[in-house]
């Protein structure tokens, strides 16, 4: 029985103003009111008590309207309390204070990012109730949350109307948008679509209006429809028209080709589809178009088969209004070694234009970005410039687009300068290709990976930058913006781009619609019902000026704490959630053919959380709750900042894709499966407290995400790699199977490979320590450099046995490094990554053979120098040698050897008598003892290729024998361990074998509540060996042996 209301409640605001700036309690009730009143009619049967106190402990204010809705109407059992309370979402956690409040009413209130959280999650709710209501025709329900919608924008860019469908067309794969604004205020958008056209991918168009409807029906772009064309690029033209680029398989009579179509302002075809490129020879790709004010247009793209003498160059060519070529086929690199690719270009204000691209090794690390400014007619204009001033590692995926105020723009993708797998860095020019200010970060969230920008300018020299990443909306990929000023500096928080967040959403391109209004597109998966679809959302900005923004304001820098919160509300404004409703006849996971299932499932889940969490969780809260409560912060606040995926009907979990019949992909992981996986791999899935699936992606290849799988025969836990598009697919299955044929001790199996029509899965085993970068950056925590040598050795048997191994089959890797080395739980290593692999009778190999300059020998630069052959195998030998040593040093092998990061520079310089100067200078090698890991190494880096030590050789050494796997597993055990502690005062062991502490230890280093780890750590007797020296004995009465200066 329901209790009665107080006549006059306190009136002590936490819900209201005192964290909600500038937004009333009352709203905040009407809110709760609003959303209450709707879910109520849609359920009948509920009943509960002391749902009043909804008033009392949530709001804390009068409100009589709201009491009365609540006393009359609402409920919370049944559906509430296991859609909410059970799921523990911050809503839940509300409504479970609420019912139990009488009960002890005298319990700490919840903290306020549960208040705010759950306001938040009221108003998700709120705004799905909004679009059924739509459907429906009901204003009623719309005009009651308005006020709510108004406030889900960010504080200057601002959603204009719903986020839209853009292809009618949905069976298949529909990807790789490009939109572009028309000189009629309408934009149109193109992308690839797979077997519409009958015959591979094919490109197709929509117009829009200005408001997001479509103009006409959708269109074909292609003619020539046999066999691919894909990666289309448009542009408007000055007279209303617009033109449209891609490329095509075989029409030009050798691979791929470049061809274009011009179309009339209503989407019809103006004339034939026309040949871009002149040069035919293998393959040209990835064109980009940009028009002029004279109606003129220019496409680039990049052209392979050694057209400026090297591998793949940046071509390019203009046209006249009609189509017809104006001008010779022109080279826009000037530096031509190795490959000059991912080519973008814009019209300038001066009538010239500028092209950027991704250059790989010229900054002297693996890729930098480089533009090149040209005339009207396709003439250079200066020199080629590099636009990264940061160089280490690789900058690639440029996008440029010319500002209103004579200046541009190039953003691109940085692998790690932000901390983090990748980030979005951009730099402003002026017209001559002079810097105008500093390079600039981007993204502002710095978790996982942000990745492939797209840049559009608005008025007074402003612009935005939308890209994809990783995680950030809670499943895995999202799309995501940044306004600026015309000086770089930030406008406003970084916003959402995306509605609809469920699985993958990437690829995003940008377009201006004038009045500081914008159109994003990008590709969603399964939204539209197939695989990938195509979707678009209009946005209008509000920036002030640059004189108003105060000159401190940095544009580099990002808030460290906001980055580990990845849904804060402070960070993004526009971040809402739009899950569909499936009908059960669509659905093959409904209730109605899957009770007995679902019962299970949630049964396991409460049983397992209660049963799993129970010890850890009473030890770890009744020591906080014991401790002063703003001396430490909730473990709520990790739970709280999650983003959580909402539905109107009740939640049924999402099974795993199989792949081929054999293998489920698991692209969310809950908590008990991230258990499973670290018990059986020792591959470590940091849950965060408070979440209880999400998405996780291993690591990122060549040719798409590397993600855990599942063997359906043995339930053993593997790694995928996705590899989609047929000359992807071809040149994957090549690497593959060199890598199957190296088979054999040290070197990582692929152990099944599914080929389905669109795509190809390889499947391997799960690398539970990660790879060399792991391990160099756990080994560099270790302040005793007698016991990193120790765990050396090990590494260095193992990957010169899978030298050994390959070497003997006429298996040449050629790049080796610490990225292509990965290990397993216990600490063995294996070589992987054959995409530069030769398989050849003779170990000579042509100097155009790939592979990481930072790793070549000498004899390898100076064949590169001179277009003459090397003996790949020394060359492997010295990189091995080189990698063991960065591993050990944790420096690369720019910083080991003191070599130019200019690659020409390098190529000239690096002699032998140059690396015997720079070795010569380490001082483990100078003082290296025969029989040693230090004499090995020294032998692998001998600069003379002749009398370098041969991989037999090596492995004699004394140093090597009676290595026990036992002793290496405890090595890497606790090496583990002291990464993991390493910034607490405690020296207790820790049970590397308990997923939850471990997890849980993980989740508060990342949060830097360092005391809280030692006060867990003390709470649990933990029994783990660590390695001494006085473990001299292992195996068959066979001595480890320990250097001589160990302790």
């Amino acid at each position: 029985i329901a209790q009665p209301v107080p006549a006059l409640l306190p009136k002590t605001p936490i819900f209201g103003s005192e964290f909600n700036e500038g937004k009333s309690s009352l709203d905040t009730a009407k809110d709760f009111t609003n959303y209450l009143g709707r879910v109520h009619k849609k359920y009948s049967g509920m009943d509960t008590a002391n749902i009043e106190n909804l008033v009392n402990r949530l709001l804390k204010e009068q409100d009589q309207t709201f009491m009365n809705f609540v006393r009359e109407e609402t409920s919370l059992r049944d559906t509430f309390y296991n859609r909410f309370v059970q799921a523990k979402t911050p809503l839940g956690e509300v409504l479970q204070e609420l019912q139990s409040s009488q009960e002890s009413p005298n319990r700490k209130l919840l903290s306020k990012e549960i208040f705010r959280q759950a306001e938040k999650e009221a108003g998700e709710l709120t705004k799905k109730e909004v679009a059924l209501a739509s459907e429906k025709g009901d204003r009623k329900v719309s005009n009651e949350v308005s006020h709510l919608l108004k406030r889900q924008t960010s504080n200057n860019v601002t959603k204009i109307g719903s986020e839209f469908q853009v292809n009618t067309y949905t069976d298949n794969d529909q990807q790789d948008p490009s939109v572009a604004s028309l000189s009629t205020g309408k934009f149109v958008v193109t992308w690839q679509s797979y077997e519409q056209d009958g015959s591979g991918w094919g490109v197709y168009g929509q117009i829009f209006n200005v408001d997001g409807t479509k103009n006409g029906s959708e269109f074909r772009v292609n003619t020539y429809i046999t066999n691919q064309q894909k990666n289309p690029s448009a542009a408007s033209l000055s007279n209303g028209e617009f033109v449209v680029v891609w490329q095509s398989w075989t029409q030009d009579g050798d691979l791929d080709g470049i061809y274009g179509q011009i179309f009339n302002t209503n989407g019809t075809k103006k004339g034939l589809e026309f040949q871009i490129n002149t040069w035919v020879n293998n393959s040209q790709e990835e064109p980009s178009v940009a028009s002029f004010d004279d109606g003129k247009f220019v496409v680039v793209w990049q052209g392979r088969g050694g057209q400026d003498g090297d591998l793949i160059g940046v071509f390019g060519q203009i046209f006249n209004a009609d189509g017809t070529k104006s001008g010779s086929e022109f080279q826009v690199n000037t530096y031509t070694l190795n490959h000059q690719y991912e080519s973008s270009v814009a019209s300038l204000s001066t009538g010239k234009f500028v092209v950027t691209w991704t250059s790989l090794y010229q900054d002297g690390d693996q890729g930098g970005v480089y533009g090149q400014i040209l005339n009207a007619d396709g003439t250079k204009s200066g020199s080629e410039f590099q636009i990264n001033t940061y160089t280490t590692d690789a900058q690639q995926f440029p996008s440029v687009t010319s500002l209103s105020n004579n200046k541009f723009v190039v953003t691109w993708q940085d692998g790690g300068q932000d901390g983090s797998f990748a980030g979005i860095f951009g730099q402003i020019f002026n017209s001559d290709g002079t810097k105008s200010g500093i390079e600039f970060q981007v993204n502002t969230y710095t978790i996982d990976s942000q990745m492939i920008p797209s840049v559009a300018s608005l008025s007074n020299g402003k612009f935005v930058v939308t890209w994809t990443s990783l995680n950030q909306d809670g499943d895995l990929y999202g799309v995501y913006g940044q306004a600026f000023n015309a000086a770089g500096t930030k406008s406003g928080p970084e916003f959402q781009i995306n509605t609809h967040t469920t699985d993958n959403q990437y690829r995003s391109s940008v377009a201006t619609l004038g009045n500081d209004k914008f159109v994003v597109t990008w590709q969603s998966q399964y939204q539209d019902g197939s695989d990938y679809g195509i979707y678009g959302q209009i946005f209008e900005a509000i920036i002030p000026t640059s004189s108003s923004i105060s000159s401190t304001t940095s544009s580099t820098s990002s808030s460290t704490s906001s980055s580990l919160l990845p849904s804060s509300t402070s960070s993004n404004n526009l971040s809402t959630k739009n899950v569909q409703s499936l009908s059960n006849s669509g659905n093959p996971y409904s209730t109605s053919s899957n009770n007995k299932r679902l019962i299970t499932w949630l049964a396991v889940s409460i049983i397992g959380c209660l049963g799993s969490s129970s010890l850890l969780g009473y030890l770890y809260l009744r020591k906080r709750r014991s401790s002063d409560y703003s001396k430490a912060s909730s473990l709520e606040s990790i739970r709280v900042d999650s983003t959580i995926t909402f539905e109107l009907e009740p939640t049924i979990k999402r099974y795993h894709k199989e792949i081929g019949g054999e293998y489920f992909q698991l692209s969310k992981i809950d908590k008990f499966e991230a258990e499973d996986i670290y018990k059986q791999t020792g591959y470590l899935i940091v849950i965060p407290e408070g979440k209880r699936v999400i998405k996780h992606v291993v690591g990122k290849g060549h040719f798409g995400a590397i993600k855990v799988a599942q063997r359906i025969k043995d339930h053993e836990f593997v790694a995928s790699k996705k590899v989609k598009g047929k000359d992807n697919m071809r040149v994957s299955e090549q690497e593959a199977q060199m890598q199957r044929e190296a088979a054999g001790e040290n070197i990582l199996p692929i152990y099944n490979t599914v080929t389905l029509e669109d795509a190809l899965f390889h499947f391997m085993p799960l690398a539970g320590y990660g790879n060399g970068e792991t391990v160099q950056k756990q080994l560099s925590s270790i302040k005793n450099p007698n016991l990193v040598a120790e765990i050396i050795k090990f590494i260095a048997k193992d990957v010169l046995t899978g030298l050994k191994t390959i070497h003997e089959k006429g298996i040449y890797h050629l790049d080796i490094k610490p990225d292509n080395i990965v290990f397993s739980e216990d600490g063995t290593a294996y070589i992987t990554d054959f995409g530069c692999a030769k398989k050849s009778a003779d170990s000579k190999i042509s100097a155009k053979a790939l592979g990481n300059t930072h790793y070549f020998s000498p004899e390898r630069f100076a064949a590169k120098k001179e277009g003459k052959m090397f003996d790949s195998q020394k060359a492997d030998i010295w990189a091995a040698g080189l990698t063991l040593l960065e591993i050990y040093k944790n420096q690369s092998p720019i910083e080991l050897l003191k070599m130019s990061r200019d690659l020409s520079k390098r190529i000239t310089e690096s002699s032998e008598g140059f690396f015997q100067e720079k070795l010569d200078q380490i001082e483990e090698l100078k003082t290296a003892k025969e029989g040693t890991i230090w004499w090995v190494i020294k032998g692998l880096l001998d600069p003379n290729e002749k009398t370098r030590l041969t991989v037999n050789k090596a492995l004699e050494a004394p140093c090597f024998k009676g290595l026990s796997k036992d002793i290496r597993f405890k090595l890497f055990q606790d090496i583990r361990v002291q990464n993991l502690i390493e910034t607490t005062d405690t020296d207790k062991k820790i049970d590397m074998g308990n997923y939850n502490l471990v997890n849980l230890l993980a989740v508060l280093r990342e949060e830097g509540r360092i005391s809280e780890m030692q006060e867990l750590i003390e709470d649990y007797e933990i029994s783990q060996e660590r390695v001494t020296p006085e473990m001299v004995r292992s195996g068959k009465n066979q001595d480890y042996r320990f250097s001589p200066e160990f302790s």
